[in-house]
């Protein structure tokens, strides 16, 4: 069996033409047919009625058609699994990260750990918190980072997966500055004036701290919601331009605090910590990971 064979079955069952699926292919009609016949040989049944016109699928076609698009991304990543491990000399890292620390932590990190346990190769899949959970459950990640909070907590069996706190930081309010310096956007609001709002989707990690913030608040605010997303860097983004306040990690917009671009929106009663943690499947048998976790479960010096 070869894995041209399905990507021909899926341009033939999408086109539902052997003139059309060769043009796509770039294969002589007569070769696609031989191939699409070896895939059938190969299954023991036929995929495609070719006595009708148009031609359609078989039922068995049909189910194969249904499965064909995820068997084959799984063979290509497969593929690609083994041959990272292969020039890696078993030294390759599967991380999922969320969004914000795949792009603000994630790379000084890394540099770091080559440091510590020596060069290795890694595939970084940026996501969000629940996929990237989703992937470690699902052994597609060996190492998920994500953000914590005691009053969002994960859905992790602590008798199946490990953790590390491997630091700690602030979401911060924020906005553009006005001509004097001070906040465009500063919170509580009035009620004659609310506070334009960047909001996190109902769905994200990011939505629960501000609300945990906002639940402990001991004073009346007036915001009102403009813009939602789930992703830190179109909030960070969306805010540089004017359009709003709104809550962002502070290693994201680090710099734009030094330069007066974005100035904090509120006191210190407006922010909370979050830890940034590293999880694994405590069965994992991948032997970087576990020489890594030993280096990370070490105190370093500071």
């Amino acid at each position: 069996m070869q894995i041209k064979w399905f990507e021909d079955f899926i341009a033939l069952a999408n086109t539902l033409s052997f003139s059309r699926a060769s043009e796509l292919r770039h294969v002589t009609q007569s070769a696609l047919s031989r191939r699409i016949q070896a895939l059938e040989e190969w299954l023991g049944t036929e995929l495609v009625n070719r006595s009708k016109h148009p031609l359609s699928l078989t039922h068995a076609g049909e189910i194969f058609c249904a499965h064909a698009p995820e068997v084959l991304q799984q063979m290509q990543q497969l593929r690609v699994m083994v041959r990272d491990d292969v020039q890696s000399g078993g030294r390759f890292l599967k991380i999922a990260a969320s969004h914000t620390l795949a792009s603000a932590f994630l790379p000084h990190w890394l540099q770091k750990m080559h440091q510590r346990v020596g060069n290795f190769n890694s595939r970084v899949n940026a996501t969000n918190v629940n996929d990237a959970i989703a992937s470690l459950v699902a052994r597609d990640a060996d190492l998920v980072l994500c953000y914590y909070h005691p009053q969002a907590p994960l859905a992790l069996d602590p008798a199946q997966y490990d953790y590390l706190t491997l630091g700690n930081e602030s979401v911060l309010p924020v906005s553009i500055p006005n001509s004097l310096g001070q906040p465009m956007f500063s919170l509580p609001g009035k009620p004659v004036a609310p506070v334009r709002l960047l909001r996190y989707s109902n769905d994200t990690f990011m939505h629960k701290v501000v609300n945990i913030i906002l639940a402990r608040v001991d004073e009346a605010f007036h915001l009102a919601p403009c813009y939602e997303t789930s992703v830190s860097l179109l909030m960070r983004k969306m805010t540089q331009q004017g359009h709003g306040m709104a809550w962002l990690p502070e290693s994201l917009i680090e710099s734009d605090l030094k330069s007066g671009e974005l100035v904090l929106a509120g006191d210190q009663k407006w922010v909370s910590q979050i830890e940034i943690r590293a999880y694994r499947a405590k069965e994992s048998q991948n032997a970087l990971l576990k020489q890594l976790w030993t280096s990370l479960a070490q105190p370093q010096p500071s």
